[in-house]
């Protein structure tokens, strides 16, 4: 029997014997190219009410294990191009001049059943109606969860994006009062300062006692009485001097000592003004730093949490447009 012939008798089975509309044989199916292969298909069963392919059947005068195979491999080429994998896929080929064979493709091969087993149009049809429940069912399912896992991903997002704000603050309400206190504190004498004015204070008071402890006046810091400038005053004059130096010797050089320690204790004075300088200067910079650091993290932070709701909005948005 030639592939016509026994295409003509397979339409007129299905019409007859298991209620197929005439409407429902797609004879002349379009060709389809994928993967780089051009597929076409002898005859495509569908259902006009849910507009869906509920079959696909392919006709061959010979078989054989080749033939199978390559039918195999264009049947499930054709249905990915229709988006319909998965259909009944049968494979009808001649006995006799009058009867012919069907096989329906299994799980893992070509399975040969009679006339009386394949379906009805109905069944078929409605074969395919409970396929679509059940994936519509599962594709719903799955929206449900994929919805369900979002709003934990939201709750989460949110909590976290709330904690870092709070965080965020409250690092710089503190770096703000470190700051703060630490002026404070520079702006304040320190400990060593106070001590050398004081010792400063207890130095000078003593050069005044001893100021007072001699009628003279100071040269070199040398008590001596003016006198005339001839030479007996001159000669009187070392005299006294020697006679003060003698007298005085302690007082003299307890003068001198005082005084040097004044000029150190200045000199130290001096030196630790320039150290507390540096160091406000140090501590300066840390804090336009750390101040630099918790501005950029309150930025960022306010910057996801912008984000965050934006992208929250634009995702409610869609669902509600989908939703209607």
């Amino acid at each position: 029997m030639e592939e016509n012939k026994l295409a003509e008798s397979f339409y007129k089975f299905l019409e007859e014997e298991k209620g197929f509309p005439k409407t429902s044989l797609l004879k002349r199916t379009p060709a389809h190219s994928i993967s780089g292969r051009r597929v076409e298909i002898d005859l495509l069963l569908l259902d006009i009410r849910i507009g869906n392919y509920i079959g696909q059947v392919e006709f061959k005068s010979q078989i054989n294990p080749q033939i199978k195979q390559n039918v195999k491999v264009q049947t499930e080429l054709y249905a990915k191009a229709l988006k319909s994998e998965g259909i009944p896929t049968y494979l009808v080929y001649p006995i006799d001049e009058e009867k012919f064979q069907i096989l329906v493709y299994g799980e893992d091969d070509w399975i040969s059943i009679s006339k009386d087993e394949f379906p009805e149009f109905e069944t078929l049809s409605a074969k395919k109606k409970i396929e679509e429940k059940i994936e519509s069912k599962q594709i719903e399912e799955k929206n449900l969860e994929n919805i369900e896992r979002k709003r934990d991903y939201k709750k989460r997002t949110s909590l976290w994006t709330l904690t870092s704000l709070i965080v965020g603050v409250l690092t710089s309400i503190l770096a703000f009062y470190i700051s703060t206190s630490n002026r404070k504190e520079i702006d304040k004498p320190t400990l060593v300062n106070a001590m050398i004015l004081m010792q400063m204070d207890s130095l000078e008071t003593q050069i005044n006692k001893l100021k007072k402890a001699n009628n003279t006046t100071v040269i070199d810091t040398l008590f001596v009485v003016d006198s005339t400038k001839t030479f007996v005053g001159i000669n009187q004059r070392l005299k006294n001097l020697e006679n003060g130096i003698l007298d005085n010797a302690e007082k003299t050089l307890a003068l001198k000592n005082t005084n040097q320690q004044i000029e150190l204790l200045k000199q130290e004075l001096i030196n630790q003004e320039k150290l507390i300088e540096l160091r406000n200067e140090n501590l300066s910079n840390r804090i336009e730093l750390l101040n630099a650091i918790v501005i950029g993290m309150v930025l960022s932070l306010f910057a996801a949490a912008i984000g965050f709701v934006i992208s929250n909005y634009n995702e409610r948005k869609n669902t509600n447009a989908n939703a209607v």
